[in-house]
């Protein structure tokens, strides 16, 4: 059991003895996590939360029932949610808080709304909850305006297969092209104290979150570049032959592996733009910038590799430049991750992706997220996730809470870039500058997400994200099933520890430690491992690919092998983002799996399968039947007739038809299957309905006179006759034709010489007339 769970419960267990609240060191840190997001809400929330908190704390605190101590206490899943409920009139002695969450309201994105499933304790059904950003319930009218859907929480089990994004499909946006005008002026950045730093690092890497891995910190730039209209505080504008103006600024930070530029402000007039390259490599340009995204007031240029960028500022002819107002007054400095050699940061025990090549597939899927962070550049980890819908290619992105947690601020989805492709060429290879490496700017739109984590609960730590820009072409959307998933199930993961290029690592779902089962699926890894900055990756079924959980953190790594991993479930979170990820309902086809069964007339009976094109979720049927081809119900097979039911992620369901043998030797028969009256599917337009069983004649016939050997050895007509010698009796008839009287319509004994007598006909006389005279 790791360390800090033995502490955790044991302190807990000491508070319940004493009747008195108290703090586990995971509370604490709790504690100072949301006293910082309170600093990057509105103050309304910033009360709500805390005060919520503390109740919420004293509610774990209380004694058991009874006075003696528990061997395990558990914890509520949801303490900070029961007392902000509590008040508002839902005390948790009477309900209890089922999930927690947060949602942008599809309909008017300056909603947050924050949502609660609760169940009534006195056996009443459970219902939702909608609080708005000041705490206030939410009314059903004020919901339907914001396109807030009610949540179906009784879902039937559903799955979605991989989707690949076909190469070329969606390309990168173009590339800016830099003047070839020298910068008019450049700002040295104070040299950055790498040791103080790392330090820093070393102290934070005990949080059990696998995230929030920093390669980055804020340099302020002192005195801030301001430009306003014509006047600028660093440099000066420069005029070209074509009447254009631009101005330009060379920002040095020595030892950067990379520089990404805050525009506290920004805004161009039309036509004129902004943008970033490096100085030694201008090819390496990022932009156009011209304003923040919607409802923000900032904006954070993409990361540039190197330790010298230029930031330019470009105005058209006849553009009056009087409304320009450009901001710059910080930068983040790289200066960890992106390693140029293998094994260089992560743990030697991390297994290099492309040396698992069924896995390239699911890989295309996965990217690494930079982040703006309280500390400076975060890196986690994410995937592409399928919808249901195969006309679009929306760019829904899944990833950890406490990696993505809002819309701006730290941690804010609009400030992300995302690193696609970041792994090895060949097994155990070097991995590409990260200046190479296709990447997906200018932030994403926060949709769902929610808090908590696997030791504290309040939530199962996910984030619904829906990126900006189209990524790449040849990437993948991974599939997702939302089965309840066993234990010892093989499951894999493909991550990016310490902002390193991508891993891979194997587990099966375990029990052994698991606070909250109902929100966070356990692993234990059997190769590999997760580090920080692993968090957010995808957790999938090794036998499909298919995605069921984000990665939250826990205390495995290659030095603790045998600590488990927590990752927030995903058939939790489904419900919530169901309208994103399954806007459409897509009806299924039922079809047989084969358009002709063969089989032998001694098998006895013959397996027809029907198929279902997707996973039902509710119950859909299909009626089928038999009926006469060439063969003959009775005599060569038994009839069928039945209806096939499919629930939940069921595709395939099978009935059998009786075959009937016989030692007659005679040509293949066949048998009629049909499928009809279908319910909660449908029948394709083309496929393999009606299908055929063909029943093969087995019989033996060595002398081919059509009597099979069985028949003849057996007398099974009544005479033992040679199966060698079609003709027993040597009369010139074959034993066949003797038996079954084809011989002008007379039997007779195959055995015994016959003479037939001849059948007498007319007698005609030739004449020249061609038809006989009367």
């Amino acid at each position: 059991m790791p360390m800090w769970t033995v502490r955790d419960r044991w302190m807990r267990r000491t508070c319940n003895w004493s009747f008195l609240p108290c703090f586990t060191a995971n509370d604490e840190k709790h504690i100072r996590n949301m006293t910082h997001e309170s600093k990057i809400k509105d103050d309304g929330r910033r009360v709500w939360r805390l005060t919520a908190l503390l109740l919420g704390l004293y509610i774990t605190a209380l004694p058991p029932a009874v006075s003696e101590p528990c061997t395990d206490c558990g914890k509520p899943a949801f303490p900070e949610a029961s007392a902000r409920l509590a008040m508002l009139g839902y005390p948790p002695d009477r309900f209890a808080v089922l999930m927690a969450w947060e949602e942008t309201a599809p309909a008017d994105r300056t909603q947050m709304l924050e949502g609660y499933h609760v169940l009534p304790k006195d056996g009443g059904p459970a219902f939702d909850l909608y609080l708005d950003a000041t705490g206030r319930i939410v009314e059903e009218s004020h919901l339907a305006k914001w396109g807030v859907t009610p949540k179906n929480w009784e879902l039937k089990p559903r799955e979605t297969p991989m989707k690949p994004l076909a190469p070329g499909v969606k390309t990168l946006p173009n590339t800016p092209v830099p003047t070839a005008v020298s910068p008019s002026a450049t700002v040295t950045l104070p040299l950055v104290n790498r040791t103080a730093i790392e330090a820093e690092d070393t102290r934070e890497s005990g949080d059990t979150r696998k995230g929030l891995t920093r390669i980055g910190v804020f340099q302020d730039i002192a005195p801030p570049i301001r430009l306003a209209g014509n006047e600028a505080t660093h440099g000066e504008w420069q005029d070209l032959p074509d009447g254009s103006r631009i101005w330009s600024a060379e920002l040095r930070s020595e030892g950067a592996l990379g520089l990404r530029v805050h525009f506290s402000r920004i805004t161009m007039p039309n036509g004129a733009e902004a943008m970033v390259y490096n100085a030694e490599t201008p090819s390496e340009a990022y932009g156009p910038y011209t304003t923040p995204p919607p409802g923000e007031s900032d904006l954070w240029a993409a990361s540039c590799f190197g330790e010298r960028i230029v930031v330019e500022c470009r105005v058209p002819a006849g553009t009056p430049a009087n409304a320009l107002a450009l901001h710059i007054d910080k930068v983040i400095y790289i200066y960890r991750g992106f390693d140029t050699l293998p094994w260089a940061k992560a743990g030697a025990c991390n297994l290099d992706v492309t040396c698992y090549p069924a896995w390239a597939g699911a890989a295309r899927a996965v990217g690494g997220i930079g982040s703006i962070g309280d500390t400076g550049y975060l890196w986690c980890t994410g995937s592409l996730i399928a919808d249901t819908d195969p006309t679009t290619d929306i760019p829904y992105f899944i990833t950890a809470n406490h990696c993505v947690g809002a819309q701006e601020g730290f941690r804010g989805a609009s400030s992300i870039e995302v690193y696609w492709l970041f792994q090895t060429s060949a097994c155990d290879g070097l991995p590409p500058p990260a200046s190479s490496v296709p990447r997906t700017t200018g932030g994403a739109d926060y949709l769902a997400g929610s808090p908590g984590n696997a030791s504290f609960g309040g939530g199962n730590d996910f984030t619904l994200l829906r990126l900006r820009n189209q990524p790449p072409g040849g990437l993948a959307y991974l599939g997702w099933s939302i089965v309840a998933q066993p234990l010892q199930r093989p499951v894999t993961c493909i991550h990016h520890p310490t902002g390193s290029f991508k891993r891979i690592s194997f587990a099966s779902l375990t029990n052994t430690d698991n606070n909250f089962p109902s929100l966070y699926y356990e692993v234990l890894y059997s190769l590999g491992t997760t580090e920080h900055g692993s968090s957010g990756c995808p957790l999938m079924l090794t036998e499909t690919g298919q995605f069921i959980g984000q990665l939250w953190g826990g205390g495995a790594s290659c030095t603790n092998m045998n600590f488990p991993d927590y990752y927030g479930r995903f058939d939790v979170t489904f419900p919530i983002v169901r309208n994103y990820l399954d806007p459409v309902p897509l009806i299924p086809f039922a079809d047989f799996s084969e358009a002709e069964y063969i089989v032998g007339e001694t098998a006895g009976s013959v397996l027809v399968e029907v198929r279902i094109s997707l996973p039902p979720g509710s119950p859909a049927s299909v009626e089928y039947a038999t009926a006469d081809g060439t063969a003959a119900a009775g005599r060569d097979y038994a009839p069928v007739a039945g209806t096939l039911v499919f629930e939940g992620t069921i595709q395939s369901k099978t009935f059998s038809v009786p075959i009937y043998d016989n030692t007659h030797t005679e040509s293949d028969r066949t048998i009629r299957l049909i499928l009809s009256n279908p319910s909660g599917c449908e029948l394709p337009p083309t496929g393999n309905n009606p299908a055929t069983i063909t029943i093969l004649d087995d019989d033996l016939d060595s002398d081919g006179d059509g009597l099979s050997d069985y028949d003849e050895i057996h007398a099974v007509y009544g005479y033992f006759t040679d199966p060698f010698n079609p003709d027993t009796d040597s009369d010139g008839y074959s034993d066949y034709e003797e038996i079954m009287g084809s011989i002008h319509g007379i039997k007779s004994d195959p055995t015994q010489f016959t003479a037939i007598p001849a059948l007498s006909v007319p007698y005609f006389t030739k004449t020249s007339d061609p038809w006989p005279r009367r």
